[in-house]
């Protein structure tokens, strides 16, 4: 029987606006509590994560957990050089900020005075739309999926241009909905190029990370440059142990950006003071978008706007190859949780929010839906492979250790009553019925639309579910783009 899978958000209200977290306050015994939550992972034999925490422009906590070179022991340190993936969105973001601010574009510009090479898709396409995800555009991985690229293929901008530029049409029209992609930000990164006369790469580290001091930082336009200290990313093999999981990209603005957890905390701290670019700007990228009925989407300019247990937040989450990062930031309390990890079963953001658990304390409130019981064999049932019409997704659910997941993400789905699930922590809903009568069930090609390093992982002839998903505000820990193999 084919399947629906609905997504969606859950309404965060009555977010609070308190006081700034006096250091006073801080539980004194919150180093310890932090090295505690990343022991796991904290040995010789294993990937791992570095972790950061700031306190009103201080960085109070910061250590490596586990190895950065799993062939040559080398341990993660803070230090360690951590491909972030969609965490760089916020930067091209900035970028189209501040040459709106020069008023070199605006934001309400058609996409094609400046990408003329793309077809019109009937109503215009505006900057602001690749901005907020609310544009239409096919994922671009999925793309040169179908047309012929393998998993571990090289990517670069001028294959990224030649697929979007042979799309027929687009998702829906631009404007009504919200759908997250990457190929967004790819197109905005070469909108920075072709305006400002630089790369992106130069125009950030020149705008950016140089007035910031973010030595560590850069965008890398070529896979094989050498970046030292870098932390290589790892995926589990299914018979034990790791294996190499990188990705081989020469495009950039919706990732391939390396930094360290020192360096994201200076940008962090610009997101609260303005120090570069203005409090005008960062209060822009922090202020959500609207669909055309006025509808607030809850992401800013590269920025989540979603909150969490009752406080404001800022954030932002990473998926690529075998690196999993988070970036938190409590703008009321001043507080900055940037964690990065290069294991591809590591739940940074799961590990962030943990982490945010300890220092903010009884300033959180209980605002997560409880979860309900429900029998293993319900849970069962619901295994199986789904399609979404809509997006072009795949996403296969296991049951595993007694308890419904993603294949490839080991955040558990949590039973909440009324046929809904929660992702663990996460405050997005799922749920899975049965689709209408006339719904055709759909056998895919011999190979499900992923990309980049783990792809391989989804191929296969098995029949797969009819599915939709509503990605109104996509839900933290999975990106378009490779859906089983969770990037961006």
């Amino acid at each position: 029987m084919s399947r629906k899978l609905l997504v969606s958000s859950f309404l965060l209200l009555g977010l609070s606006s308190a006081p700034a977290l006096a250091a006073g306050t801080l539980p004194k015994d919150r180093h310890a509590q932090v090295d505690a939550l990343f022991a796991p992972w904290g040995t010789k034999s294993t990937p791992g994560c570095a972790v950061g925490i700031s306190h009103e422009g201080t960085l109070d906590h910061a250590r490596g957990y586990g190895m950065s070179n799993l062939e040559d022991d080398g341990p993660i340190t803070p230090r360690s050089v951590f491909l972030i993936a969609s965490i760089a969105k916020q930067f091209t973001a900035f970028s189209i900020g501040r040459l709106a601010q020069e008023g070199k574009l605006s934001l309400d510009d058609d996409i094609r005075k400046h990408l003329p090479e793309l077809p019109a898709w009937g109503k215009p396409i505006t900057v602001a739309h690749l901005m907020h995800h609310t544009n239409g555009l096919r994922e671009q991985g999925q793309l040169l999926n179908l047309a012929g690229w393998r998993g571990d293929d090289i990517y670069t901008e001028a294959d990224i241009l030649w697929a979007l530029s042979r799309q027929r049409g687009v998702n829906f029209e631009p404007g009504a909905e919200v759908l997250y992609g990457n190929a967004a930000y790819t197109l905005l990164g070469i909108i920075v190029r072709r305006v400002s006369g630089q790369s992106l790469r130069a125009f950030t580290d020149e705008r950016i990370f140089e007035p910031l001091g973010m030595t560590n930082t850069h965008f890398r336009d070529d896979h094989s440059e050498l970046v030292p200290r870098r932390a290589w990313g790892y995926g589990p093999r299914e018979s034990g142990g790791w294996r190499l999981s990188v990705p081989n990209t020469d495009h950039y603005g919706s990732s391939n950006l390396f930094t360290t957890v020192g360096d994201l905390m200076k940008w962090e701290q610009n997101l609260l003071d303005g120090r570069v670019g203005g409090q005008a700007l960062v209060t822009w990228m922090r202020t959500s978008g609207r669909l055309n009925d006025g509808t607030v989407t809850g992401y800013g300019g590269g920025l989540r706007l979603a909150g969490y247990r009752g406080l404001r937040m800022v954030s932002h989450d990473g998926m690529e190859g075998g690196y999993r990062t988070e970036a938190l930031l409590f703008p009321d309390h001043r507080l900055s949780i940037v964690t990065l990890c290069n294991g591809g079963n590591i739940d940074a953001g799961e590990f962030a929010r943990k982490v945010a658990d300890v220092y903010l304390g009884k300033h959180l409130k209980d605002v997560m839906p409880p979860a309900v019981k429900l029998a293993e064999a319900k849970l069962a049932e619901l295994a199986g492979n789904y399609w979404s019409p809509q997006t072009d997704e795949v996403v296969r659910l296991e049951f595993k250790d007694g308890a419904l997941r993603q294949v490839g993400v080991p955040t558990a789905f949590v039973p909440i009553g009324n046929g809904a699930f929660r992702p663990g922590e996460s405050m997005h809903l799922w749920r899975f019925s049965t689709p209408k009568a006339d719904d055709a069930e759909v056998h895919p090609p011999g190979r499900a639309p992923a990309h980049g390093p783990g792809a391989d992982d989804v191929r296969g002839e098995v029949p797969q579910r009819r599915a939709r998903h509503d990605l109104h505000g996509a839900r933290r820990g999975r990106q378009a783009g490779d859906p089983l193999a969770p990037q961006g």
